[in-house]
């Protein structure tokens, strides 16, 4: 049996280790696209390979066969800063292998062709490497207090850039989701060049669609594509909203 020393000196004991704090540092999972940049990780979008067998629900609504198109961005402030940029002059969607982002380039071959299955909203669209095919999605930069874009967010409306994601998703899945695949608006083929534009699912469940998207620097990163409801919702060091990004069938000559 313990005197009573012992168990007061136990009880003593036991009242501090229950008491102590562990500082706990902010999960990485948790950080948004824009911190972990800044803080040299990679961004938060596993690039796995398109399944086939895994996208049947989505490739099912496919009406012709699938067709190779370009994102080509046309600048609303043309003229203004960097002659011969994507931030004056019509610039192209590229896929930039080291940072896994979408970017905008001014020379044409380098422009990156994307394959569109399916027309209409809520689409998804892929981009091959090699072999395999991924879906282009919405990678969340900032979120402000909770993951919504929307115009009275607390903490800030929601912005994307655009990545390489793991396999389709469905609708349900997106909300609130920090990668978000079935986001695109696809015009008919017979309407292009039509303009793009996305769907993006908050966190309270709603929806946003826009056709807002952006070319901006941060990070040593620059022309980074993305799409907001406002440059500003980005926090970058610059940028230009594009009066279009639009689905064309081939490039310029």
């Amino acid at each position: 049996m313990y005197n009573l020393f012992t168990l007061l000196y136990i009880l003593v004991l036991s009242h501090l280790v229950s008491t102590v704090a562990i500082p706990v540092n902010e999960p990485i999972a948790k950080l948004s696209n824009a911190d972990r940049l800044k803080r040299g990780l990679p961004i938060a979008s596993p690039m796995v390979p398109f399944n086939a067998t895994r996208a049947q629900a989505a490739l099912a609504k496919r009406s012709t066969a699938p067709q190779i198109a370009y994102l080509q961005g046309t600048p609303t402030e043309a003229g203004r800063k960097r002659a011969g940029t994507p931030y004056e002059t019509t610039s192209y969607m590229y896929y930039d292998s080291a940072s896994g982002l979408f970017r905008l380039t001014t020379t044409t071959s380098m422009a990156s062709p994307v394959i569109v299955t399916t027309y209409g909203t809520q689409q998804l669209l892929y981009y091959q490497v090699g072999s395999s095919m991924y879906p282009i999605c919405a990678s969340t930069w900032k979120q402000g207090d909770a993951n919504n874009m929307e115009a009275d967010q607390s903490g800030g409306s929601a912005s994307f850039v655009l990545s390489l994601c793991p396999n389709p998703q469905t609708v349900a899945q997106a909300y609130g989701s920090n990668t978000q695949q079935p986001i695109w608006t696809i015009p008919p083929l017979n309407t292009w060049p039509a303009p793009a534009g996305f769907t993006y699912y908050n966190a309270d469940m709603t929806t946003t669609q826009a056709s807002s998207f952006f070319a901006f620097d941060e990070y040593a990163y620059t022309y980074l594509l993305g799409g907001a409801l406002s440059g500003s919702d980005f926090g970058a060091n610059s940028y230009v909203p594009l009066m279009s990004l639009q689905f064309i069938a081939q490039l310029p000559t």
